[in-house]
């Protein structure tokens, strides 16, 4: 075991399920490590150095009631918490005399599909979902339901 291993097994330890940075030549050893690991560590790769160390800030955004702070500041706000809400939100926001803002409570195991996904889309989506996490089923089960909605009901009932 060299010291990026002993990294990742320390960050395992500590509960870090991902990891921000930027590939370059001090972290060559790091990187090849999580090339190694089979334990889970998900690497996000960041655009520039600099931001590396803002995107897991980013990643966790805490809970706040961003439709009644609207109402609050003499916006109209609109929460959905289901699905079939989705329409009249929209509706309603399209409609209204003054700014809207509409807080969508969703699925972390939902993946967001365009309207009308291309074939290309889709096997791109597919492909990208082989490389995924065990821990993550749920994001498959939910991507095929919502792709396949006929089939996916037959093997419910």
């Amino acid at each position: 075991m060299n010291v990026s291993d002993y990294l990742l097994k320390r960050l395992r330890a500590w509960g870090v399920r991902t990891v921000f940075g930027y590939p370059g030549d001090g972290i060559n050893g790091v990187m090849g490590a999580l090339n190694r690991d089979d334990h889970g560590l998900r690497f996000v790769q960041a655009r520039h150095e600099e931001m590396a160390a803002r995107y897991a800030a980013s990643q966790d955004i805490p809970g706040f009631p961003y439709a009644r702070y609207a109402d609050l500041i003499g916006l109209q706000g609109i929460e959905v918490d289901k699905p079939e809400q989705i329409r009249e939100a929209w509706q309603s926001a399209l409609s209204a005399s003054r700014p809207v803002v509409i807080q969508a409570r969703v699925d972390p195991d939902v993946a967001p599909f365009p309207p009308h996904i291309t074939l290309k889309q889709a096997k791109s989506f597919g492909l990208s979902l082989l490389k995924m996490d065990s821990e993550e089923e749920g994001i498959i089960k939910q991507a095929i339901h919502q792709l396949f909605p006929e089939a996916s009901s037959k093997s419910e009932s």
